[in-house]
């Protein structure tokens, strides 16, 4: 009876030693399959990410036009003298975008941005010329330097028609003086 006891005793510890070597296996194998994301690809996720929040934000009015930050911009094309809170669209959108755009700390701390919004397919003409509106530092049009950009498209519908626009946020790191 004693050596049924010692094989028993043998088994079990042959057990836990095959269950141990299978999830040591498993945990290679899963940290050979994880790629590490690089500097650069982490920032493109964050402004596609930053710009998609953006458009989602909520700006605290009820009216159908001023709910979303997106819906603010696509009223300032569509129907600029619609007054959201004390504003019409467009100043209610520059100031909505740029308070949302100083509690992101990654932006506020290390990076410039511009927020472009363009018709696609239209021409909006609500002060007697075609004009786009850019919120953030318009020297980044014209620079040199290294950005990242992330562009997602606004779809409305007004009176049956549909309108399409264009929507860019380019980051670049700020210069370290």
């Amino acid at each position: 009876m004693l050596t049924n006891q010692k094989r028993t005793g043998q088994t079990t510890i042959i057990f836990i030693l095959i269950v141990i070597v299978i999830f040591a296996g498993m945990a290679v194998f899963l940290l050979s399959l994880a790629e590490t994301v690089s500097q650069s690809e982490y920032i493109t996720l964050y402004t596609y990410n930053l710009l998609s929040s953006l458009l989602k934000t909520d700006t605290g009015q009820t009216a159908f036009s001023c709910k979303t930050v997106s819906d603010v911009l696509a009223c300032s094309f569509l129907t600029p003298t619609y007054v959201c809170g004390n504003q019409d669209c467009f100043n209610f959108a520059d100031e909505t975008i740029n308070a949302r755009m100083d509690q992101f700390a990654v932006v506020k701390e290390g990076f410039r941005y511009l927020l472009t919004v363009e018709p696609e397919g239209f021409v909006s003409l609500p002060y007697g010329s075609p004009y786009t509106i850019e919120i953030g530092d318009s020297s980044l049009k014209e620079e040199k330097i290294e950005k990242i950009t992330a562009r997602e498209r606004i779809q409305k519908v007004l009176d049956g028609k549909p309108y399409l626009l264009t929507v860019t946020l380019t980051l670049a790191k700020k210069e370290t003086a």
